[in-house]
Order: structure tokens, then C-alpha cells, then sequence
């Protein structure tokens, strides 16, 4: 998915330095690398009817918030719904009080019975080692299909990256993305949008 798309680039950026994509390779190739280790360029979807979303995820780095920037815009998930007759609409946000890297959270409960879509944003600007979702026993889950549209591509600097966003949902891509119901590949990169 999007994930794998924008990965792909950066993996190709990264190990072709005579790429006609880059400038001074030397200079942007270990701000790409780093990229690789931070998800706040995506997000991932799913179906379920789970009336409760539970979720555990490890950071990669000890520090969870800055001092311009909440901790759940550096460290913390966002979830939103698809509804037919709304379009995406907020669920919940995860990673409020963080203390350590290893973070293990009831997103939701209550959820109205049916399935839907979920679309979940991963922190902007702490790293995901691993993670899981939690789910209602015997409930449907299952990814989305991989979406054909051609994906709205964003570069720039530490504004497109979702610097100072609240939640990793409210960066201008994710907005965007979700206002045109569009993918999103975010080539956000602080202190990198040299044109």
C-alpha cells in the first residue's frame, strides 16, 4: 500500500546515489535513511466490526514529545472511520501519556456494530519498531484491498513532514489525503525542502 510505495522510493533514492531523483546524494541520502525508520509518511487501513480497538506498539526512540510539539503528534496514533454518509471522520487518538517506549493502549470501545473502515496514521516523528492491533473476539478484521488511484505526492520540509501537528492525522498530507480521498506519499523531510 502506501506504506510499501513510499518505502520503495526512498530504498530506491538510498541505494542508487547516481539516481537523476537527487541532487547531491552525499548531502540527502542519510536524511532519507532516517526516513525509513520514522512512519509519520504513512498509514494503514483495515475492515473490521469490532466493537473494540485495542493497540501495542514499540518506539524506536526514547524521547516522546518536543517542546513545540505535542506527544501525540511525535509518538502517539491516530484512528479515523469511513463513513458513507460523512466521508473519514476522527475515532480516536493513541499515545496520550507515554512513559516508556513500549506502548500498550485501548483505542476505542463502544464502536456502533457494522463493518468499516479504518484508516490508521502512525507517529510523525518517533519510529514504530513493531505493532499490533487488538480486536473483539471472533470479530472480522482484514486489510483494505490496495487502493489503484494514483497517489497525491507531497515534498518539502519539516511543515509537509507534520511538524507541530497535534495528532499524526492533522498533518497537511494526511488532511489532504483524506479530504480528496486520495493515497498519500509524504516526502516530508524537517529541514529538507531544498528545491
Amino acid at each position: 500500500h502506501i506504506l510499501e510505495s513510499s518505502l520503495y522510493l526512498c530504498l530506491y533514492i538510498i541505494f542508487n546515489p547516481d539516481s537523476p531523483m537527487l541532487g547531491n546524494s552525499s548531502f540527502i541520502a542519510p536524511i532519507l535513511i532516517s526516513i525509513i525508520f520514522n512512519p509519520g509518511i504513512d498509514s494503514s487501513s483495515f475492515i473490521s466490526d469490532s466493537s473494540l480497538i485495542h493497540i501495542r506498539y514499540r518506539l524506536t526512540s526514547g524521547w516522546f514529545q518536543m517542546g513545540h510539539m505535542p506527544m501525540t503528534g511525535v509518538s502517539g496514533v491516530d484512528l479515523y472511520r469511513w463513513e458513507k454518509a460523512d466521508g473519514w471522520k476522527w475515532v480516536a487518538v493513541g499515545g496520550k501519556r507515554i512513559t516508556e517506549k513500549d506502548v500498550n493502549q485501548k483505542l476505542i470501545a463502544g464502536l456502533p456494530a457494522g463493518r468499516r473502515m479504518y484508516q490508521l496514521y502512525l507517529p510523525l516523528y518517533n519510529g514504530v519498531e513493531s505493532m499490533e492491533l487488538g480486536f473483539k473476539k471472533d470479530s472480522f478484521v482484514a486489510p483494505c484491498t490496495p487502493r489503484q488511484d494514483k497517489p497525491i505526492v507531497f515534498y518539502g520540509g519539516s511543515a509537509i513532514q507534520g511538524a507541530c501537528a497535534s495528532r499524526p492525522g492533522m498533518s497537511l498530507s494526511a488532511i489532504l489525503g483524506r479530504r480528496l480521498d486520495r493515497p498519500v506519499i509524504n516526502l516530508g523531510f524537517s529541514g529538507q525542502g531544498n528545491m
